[in-house]
């Protein structure tokens, strides 16, 4: 979550996302932490469904959008 102080170190929680229907229960989770210096990380792949879950999350988060990446490929 931007803007929370704490004594301790940051702790970073990134959340890959690609069209999720429970991806609003993942970030609610990653705010709930008991550790207040955290921030949340949402990385969205590409999605084409379940955005409006993240939309009310916008301003407690960092929001990532990227093409998204396909099957990686050895």
């Amino acid at each position: 979550m931007l803007g929370r102080e704490s004594n301790g170190p940051k702790v970073s929680i990134i959340i890959p996302y690609y069209n999720c229907p429970y991806v609003n229960q993942s970030i609610q989770s990653a705010l709930n932490q008991t550790y207040k210096n955290i921030e949340v990380i949402l990385v969205d792949d590409g999605s084409t469904a379940f955005n409006e879950k993240v939309t009310p999350y916008h301003s407690k988060i960092r929001y990532l959008r990227k093409v998204n990446g396909g099957l990686l490929q050895h």
